[in-house]
């Protein structure tokens, strides 16, 4: 078989394989052997056999030793699956990217946050909007109340957090 993984192969060479097919090596090498796969996934054993035979036939390289009574990644079948990951993570993002555009999910979120927050009360808040929305940049402005105000007004902002003196004040009297 030819090495798929040879620099000087032509791209056009290689036949178009799947990413059902791709699921299907990366679950049999998870699960431990085809059968293993086929029930994972709840399809046939020939199902998954099948997919796995056509993605080594389109790539022109053997993906696992079967000499034995389960089947052994090879070399190619094992930096075949380290790049299935990253491929399965970038499919993910373009899915996330995707389901987020269709929400209307902000790409950019900007604060403002007034001279007497601290910007440790608002730190964990940012950090999980951050995780809910990876693909939403947040931005944080820290200006004068009266200059955040007028940001709002002219939605250049979306969201402004201002505390006023009394305010402060009680909340710190209040834990000391």
């Amino acid at each position: 078989m030819e090495n798929l993984f040879n620099k000087d192969m032509n791209l056009q060479e290689i036949e178009v394989f799947t990413l059902d097919q791709l699921n299907a090596f990366c679950t049999a090498v998870e699960a431990g052997s085809f059968s293993g796969a086929a029930r994972k996934m709840g399809k046939g054993l020939t199902t998954i056999s099948t997919a796995i035979s056509t993605l080594e036939d389109h790539l022109g390289v053997a993906l696992f030793d079967r000499a034995g009574r389960y089947p052994r990644l090879t070399s190619n079948g094992e930096r075949l699956y380290a790049q299935a990951n990253v491929l399965f993570r970038q499919v993910e993002t373009i899915i996330s990217s995707a389901e987020d555009s269709i929400s209307s999910v902000e790409s950019t979120l900007t604060i403002g946050l007034g001279e007497l927050v601290p910007t440790t009360m608002v730190e964990t808040i940012i950090e999980n909007v951050s995780e809910k929305y990876p693909h939403t940049t947040i931005e944080i402005l820290r200006a004068p109340r009266e200059q955040l105000l007028a940001l709002i007004l002219d939605k250049k902002i979306e969201l402004a957090l201002i505390a006023s003196l009394v305010t402060l004040m009680k909340v710190l009297s209040f834990q000391v």
